[in-house]
């Protein structure tokens, strides 16, 4: 159903005198019900009692509350205009959505017994496996967040019709503010709370559909069979208004067309993620049953008032009439309210008034029991323990973050395009606009876009004009290529000193606090890397077209003095690929340094090369250590010479041992990377890196500095040397970029395994000698001994 709920040209229902006293009380009323909602929400952090009330819900109470699911606002005013509108078809669908709530009273005791509440849980009954989990939680989402989207609109339009500005722009609005005041709502709501509101409504509900009923039954005598035939007359074609296909929904696609139709309604809508939720708060099997028996009466009480409704609209208002404000018909309770009292009245005010606030009841309770219900599911299902225990954030906390990004999720313009960039991007742009789950990139940059991105924000269509920049129009199965003439290097390799600062207001993690509780920021010291790694992306022959640069020295010294100044950042980490690569780098860099008085001030780490430091004598890297250098990262990579020469990294492991120890002499940590797995790695060889890592290790138990090692099992990245290698090979691209989480932390329990399972992915394929599962072994040995050496011994939990 769409949310074509009124056009632009609808009526003024209320009139300016009546205006301000129905705004106001529609006001208050909307503050009442989330004062009432804050102070329902539980302050308890047990999911069991957040998700599902602790199972103790009465059976009748919660028996109306479930009734009150059925009751939206999409229902309450689509129903009644079809009806208005199509006669038999719109009773038809009116049946259908009855129906579905029979057809989960059957499944309702099943579903109890099993004591799972979310589409992922049920599923993982009948398979096993994450990947199971993971779908049902797609399931959900994609049912929720369309679904929260119509019924957002749907409250926004309504609200703008009763404050008399039915413009496009006014219903955006609403619809924003609307959405606003759901998410606050749904923040803070949990089962138990929104169970009252439903309540609440359910009664509210029918009494103002009974009232509208009554008072347009009213002018036929009080007979309903004169109303029938009021409907029929005023209808578009009264011969065909009790009969099947006036609607061209349900006629276009002939008898199966209706059929399916029919099973879409009845079952699509039996199993809805939030009402599996209702049934699992119910405190065993027959309570279930008895909840569901309540809620099928109280819910085919409502859609008999609905049918009657419609039928009393065509009567009052006329088919013709309900058409002209909106095809589909969706205006046809509130025009019905308008129409049963006489005008300037003061009860023709409130029962408009009455009609709105059922409306703002429907939509604050759905969305919030809908957004609940999907939020529950990522966070049991999507993200799950070893998620949660990744980021590091409780269950409910996690819940409430999900409630928000779902509200807002919602109110999203789907037509927001999307901007990419990166190695990825660039090493295989055709695959990733060609992939359907970025049907909306608007632009996707090739190489460095500080430049172009600006010119593409202020108008996407520049994009055609622009070097290196690609996209893909809907409906076309090709990329295309912008055509830009002239000198491209402004675009390309734009000069990194005239570059403005990284303006942090935009990236909330940064700066931050560390764990000494230094604040630190990251920087960006150079551009590409002139080394040729076959395992990575920046590898130089892979980067033709990037012109290796580095920032002067004044130039980072003064953006160190503008986040100390702004953000008191006292220490700072360079994230670019190699900024102690060169020597001359390393050596204008440390002269000034040292007449900025960098190393009195503040601390700084860095990536570096082993052979290039290896070179420099003991003066600089005692000048490093002084102007302030605390850590620097080094691509060790491996501990078997052979793997050392097939990845081009120009170092040997007694090369590494020695510049190790003197930057620990001197005092400067050294993290080292590693990787196991590499294409062609012997078990011998792996191990022969496992022990390198011990040596380093024993190294810097009797030198100042101390030694980190971080490792993983290797990826082969798009963009990369060996990449393409294994291509040749006969390994499959498509399948060396299909990544799944690989789960190193035991479900979470495990706490040294943390830090590493956030980086850690595979491609599932094997490229070395050594077996997945071997690997995965080594790498969580390296990863618990380096947490026990950084933070002490791990207790053993039960």
């Amino acid at each position: 159903m769409t949310t074509h709920l009124l056009s632009v040209g609808a009526p003024d229902l209320i009139g300016t005198a009546a205006r301000g006293a129905v705004i106001s009380a529609f006001l208050v009323f909307i503050g009442l019900c989330l004062l009432w909602v804050f102070t329902l929400a539980t302050q308890d952090d047990d999911p069991e009692l957040l998700y599902v009330a602790g199972r103790s819900l009465p059976p009748v109470f919660n028996g109306v509350a479930m009734a009150g699911e059925q009751i939206t606002v999409i229902i309450l005013v689509s129903l009644p205009g079809a009806i208005a509108l199509f006669g038999y078809d719109g009773v038809s669908t009116a049946v259908d959505s009855a129906l579905a709530l029979g057809v989960f009273l059957l499944l309702a005791s099943r579903i109890r017994a099993t004591r799972r509440y979310t589409l992922g849980e049920l599923f993982s009954l009948r398979a096993e496996g994450p990947g199971v989990r993971i779908a049902g939680a797609v399931v959900t989402l994609c049912i929720a967040v369309p679904l929260l989207m119509v019924q957002l609109r749907a409250g926004g339009i309504t609200t703008a019709l009763l404050i008399g500005m039915p413009s496009e722009r006014a219903q955006v609005v609403c619809t924003v503010l609307m959405g606003f005041l759901v998410t606050c709502f749904a923040g803070v709501a949990d089962l138990r709370g929104t169970s009252f509101v439903q309540v609440a409504k359910v009664p509210v509900a029918l009494v103002t559909l009974a009232m509208v009923t009554l008072l347009a039954l009213r002018f036929f005598d009080w007979s309903p069979g004169s109303l029938l035939s009021a409907a029929m007359d005023t209808s578009v074609s009264p011969g065909g208004y009790l009969s099947p296909g006036l609607w061209e929904h349900s006629a276009g696609g002939g008898p199966l067309g209706t059929l399916s139709d029919h099973i879409v309604v009845i079952l699509g809508t039996a199993m809805m993620p939030h009402l599996l939720l209702r049934v699992s708060a119910s405190r065993d099997v027959p309570a279930a049953r008895r909840s569901l028996s309540v809620a099928v009466g109280l819910t085919g009480l409502f859609y008999l008032l609905l049918i009657t409704t419609g039928f009393a609209a065509a009567a009052v208002v006329g088919s013709g009439r309900i058409g002209a404000v909106d095809a589909k018909g969706q205006g046809a309770p509130i025009l019905l309210a308008s129409e049963v009292l006489p005008h300037h009245s003061t009860g023709r005010v409130v029962l408009i008034t009455l009609v709105a606030c059922v409306a703002f009841l429907a939509v604050l309770t759905v969305v919030a029991s809908v957004t609940f219900a999907a939020a529950v599911s990522v966070t049991r299902d999507l993200l799950g323990r070893k998620a949660r225990a990744r980021i590091g954030i409780g269950e409910p906390a996690v819940l409430r973050l999900s409630v928000v990004v779902l509200c807002v999720a919602a109110e999203l313009d789907p037509a927001i395009l999307v901007m990419v960039g990166g190695h990825h991007a660039k090493a295989a742009p055709s695959t990733v606009l060609r992939d359907p789950r970025f049907h909306n990139i608007g632009a996707l940059i090739i190489g460095e876009g500080e430049s172009r991105a600006v010119e593409i924000l202020t108008d996407v269509r520049r994009r055609q004009a622009l070097p290196q920049v690609m996209w893909r129009d809907a409906g076309q199965k090709h990329p295309k290529l912008g055509i830009f003439h002239g000198d491209t290097q402004p675009w390309l390799a734009p000069d990194v000193n005239a570059l403005p600062f990284v303006d942090r207001r935009f990236l909330p993690q940064d700066p931050y606090t560390a764990e000494d509780g230094r604040i630190e920021a990251n920087l960006v010291c150079s551009r590409g890397c002139p080394y040729d790694c076959g395992f990575c992306g920046a590898a130089v022959s892979m980067n033709g077209d990037l012109t290796i640069r580095t920032r002067d020295p004044h130039n980072i010294v003064e953006e160190m003095d503008e986040l100390h100044a702004e953000h008191g950042v006292t220490a700072f980490r360079a994230v670019d690929d190699l900024f102690l690569g060169a020597r001359r780098v390393i050596h204008s860099a440390m002269k000034v340094f040292a007449s900025a008085e960098i190393g009195e001030r503040y601390m700084w780490d860095a990536t570096g090369r082993i052979n290039v430091l290896d070179r420099e004598d003991d003066g600089i890297l005692a000048a490093l250590r002084a102007n302030g250098l605390r850590e620097v990262a080094l691509g060790i990579e491996s501990g078997a010479p052979r793997i050392l020469e097939a990845m081009d990294k120009r170092i040997t492991p007694q090369m590494t041992h020695t510049v190790t120890w003197r930057l620990l002499q001197h005092g400067i940590s050294v993290k080292g990377y590693f990787i196991l797995g590499y294409p062609g790695e012997t078990r011998e060889e792996a191990e022969q890196t496992i022990r390198h890592i011990k040596e380093l290790w024993t190294l810097s138990d009797r030198l100042p500095g101390t030694f980190r090692a971080s490792a993983f099992v290797f990826r082969p990245y798009p963009g990369s040397p060996v990449f393409n290698t294994l291509v040749q090979r006969g390994y499959d691209p498509a399948a060396m970029q299909t990544y799944t989480d690989v789960d190193l932390t035991g479900h979470g329990a495990d706490e040294a395994m943390r830090g590493r399972d956030e980086f850690n992915f595979t491609t599932g394929q094997q490229f070395g000698e050594v077996p997945l599962d071997d690997l995965n072994r080594m790498l969580a040995e390296i990863s618990r001994e380096q947490h026990e050496r950084s933070h002490g011994p791990q207790e053993v939990t039960a």
